[in-house]
């Protein structure tokens, strides 16, 4: 079952809700802030060790408002698009688990919320960035993918 489309914006019919992305847009932030507090201040899953000659590097992405993320869709899709029982939680283990599906290894998860609010618009940046631990031989995959290299 997919999302159903209402004048281009996704609307959530699984919770019963008929209402476009937009008034989403201030949730999803919302709950990320609220069930990730301690994400932005360097605290980050370690799946596992990283290779013994250090051969990793950071990659980063700015979400965008209203853009449900790979790993989110891809949940959702598997649950019945039941955003109520999404384990924002857990949503570094959904990562690792979305791309060791796709044989990209991730050894690090980390989120950095940005100090200036954003605009509740689904055009906007969503104010945070996500960066992930990639091996080497991953990066221009993850770069084809929208994120970009970064030092940290």
């Amino acid at each position: 079952m997919g999302v159903p489309q209402f004048r281009g914006c996704r609307v959530w019919s699984a919770l019963g809700l008929v209402a476009a992305m937009t008034s989403l847009a201030v949730a999803i932030p919302f709950l990320f802030q609220a069930t990730l507090p301690l994400a932005g201040a360097g605290v980050g899953e370690f799946p596992s060790t990283p290779p013994p000659d250090d051969s990793t590097d950071w990659v980063a992405r700015d979400p965008v408002q209203c853009e449900w993320l790979p790993w989110e869709q891809d949940w959702l899709e598997s649950h019945d698009w039941d955003l109520s029982s999404y384990p924002w939680d857990a949503d570094s283990s959904i990562i690792i688990d979305y791309y060791a599906r796709q044989d990209i290894e991730v050894f690090e998860v980390d989120w950095e919320y940005w100090p200036d609010p954003v605009p509740a618009v689904c055009s906007a940046e969503a104010g945070y960035t996500i960066f992930l631990l990639v091996s080497e031989e991953d990066v221009e995959v993850m770069v084809s993918l929208g994120y970009r290299v970064v030092e940290r």
